[in-house]
């Protein structure tokens, strides 16, 4: 019994630590398990998920990927909250709210129907026409993409209503992906506040850079108006590019053990 709470309790210490964990090694290697997986030592000792379980993954540009995550780390602090394919690797693994493809799906399909880009601001005519020109023709690639009907950009402050028909394909579309693209395109969707955005993105319509830019397009028109303070704005641009890149990246790579 002794045994097993003092493993809950590193569980629990991993999972929800709020303090930074100080950097506890010194190298960082990928590894192979067999020929297709792969594994991140840190001073030789495989890296574990909260759980405990070893992280292999089976793309070597992944494991590479975390392994610069680790090894970028400064020489007094891990910062697991800035290292984005780690912990979504750790959720896919470890699954810590043990939640199902089509509970993920069903999130999604909610996001969708709430999507930044079906909103103009009809408050600033100037900011609402150039959402119009800028979102009017991902509506209209998603449209043709995925064989669906969707609204156009409107002011209405209710999100629309897709049809049935629509959100059926829709959910076929994602339920046709494995768990780690769902994880993956749902961190992005997540930080974008957009699906469709994200899909756009996944399917190379629009790079990050771009998907990024018209998800924050009122934030870029108030501060062209106003002013920007560089170091806050550019920061929280800089944060969301990295958490939209390691959304896509590990929706294309990740294959989890």
């Amino acid at each position: 019994l002794h045994g097993k709470m003092q493993q809950l309790r590193m569980i629990l210490v991993r999972c929800f630590a709020t303090r930074p964990i100080s950097r506890f090694y010194k190298s960082v290697d990928v590894m192979p398990v067999d020929l297709n997986r792969f594994s991140i030592r840190l001073d030789q000792r495989p890296l574990k998920t909260p759980k405990g379980r070893i992280l292999t993954v089976d793309s070597e540009p992944l494991a590479l990927c975390i392994a610069v995550e680790w090894s970028s780390q400064r020489a007094n602090v891990v910062d697991l909250a800035r290292m984005h394919l780690t912990t979504l690797c750790f959720t896919a693994i470890d699954n810590p709210n043990q939640l199902t493809n089509g509970q993920v799906v069903d999130d999604l399909l909610k996001h969708l129907e709430s999507d930044t880009i079906f909103f103009i601001n009809d408050q600033l005519p100037e900011l609402g026409q150039m959402q119009r020109d800028k979102w009017g023709p991902i509506i209209q690639w998603a449209t043709h993409r995925f064989g669906v009907s969707l609204a156009t950009p409107s002011v209405t402050m209710f999100p629309p209503t897709l049809a049935a028909n629509s959100v059926a394909t829709m959910r076929q579309y994602f339920l046709s992906r494995n768990w780690c693209w769902l994880l993956g395109c749902k961190f992005a969707v997540d930080s974008l506040n957009s699906v469709l955005l994200t899909l756009a993105a996944c399917e190379h319509r629009l790079d990050v850079t771009e998907a990024v830019d018209l998800a924050t397009l009122e934030r870029q028109f108030q501060t062209n108006r106003w002013g920007r303070i560089e170091w806050a704005h550019d920061l929280e641009e800089q944060e969301l590019r990295c958490r939209v890149s390691a959304g896509l990246l590990f929706a294309k790579f990740a294959c989890l053990e």
